[in-house]
């Protein structure tokens, strides 16, 4: 499966089922609407931690 996305053996995830209503949809959401220029600014919060990660595909 990792060749198949162009992915190296034990890195990533693949996402096969998402609840409606979650977390996850809303995240699924925002990356659908984001399809024409493929990138998503995420807002990460650990603790007192928080940081802003792109992603691009």
């Amino acid at each position: 499966m990792a060749k198949q996305f162009g992915a190296k053996e034990g890195e990533g995830v693949v996402v096969t089922e998402v609840k409606p209503g979650s977390i996850a949809a809303e995240f699924k959401s925002a990356v659908e609407k984001s399809s024409s220029d493929r990138t998503v600014l995420l807002l990460l919060k650990s603790g007192n931690m928080q940081q802003y990660v792109v992603l691009s595909w």
